[in-house]
């Protein structure tokens, strides 16, 4: 696959095999799929992809950022402050 959409130059000091290596290693998604758990029943995925895409009234917002408070011990969950 990868020699037919290369062309090659037939240099007699082009290690081809070497190079198309090369290219396909380049070509690799570096990114590896993510590793989920098992899933969940149905209808609990869905409430639950619901709430959390759901925008949130800026008084829903409020009253919830009043009633719940980020544990002393988790401050990495605080939203980062922009400009």
């Amino acid at each position: 696959m990868m020699r037919d959409i290369i062309p090659n130059n037939n240099n007699a000091d082009d290690d081809s095999g070497q190079f198309y290596d090369e290219i396909a290693n380049v070509l690799v998604d570096i990114e590896q799929p993510e590793d989920y758990g098992s899933p969940v029943r149905g209808h609990i995925a869905e409430a639950y992809v619901k709430t959390v895409t759901r925008p949130l009234s800026k008084e829903t917002s409020d009253k919830l950022k009043h009633q719940i408070k980020i544990p002393e011990n988790c401050k990495q969950f605080r939203v980062p402050r922009m400009n």
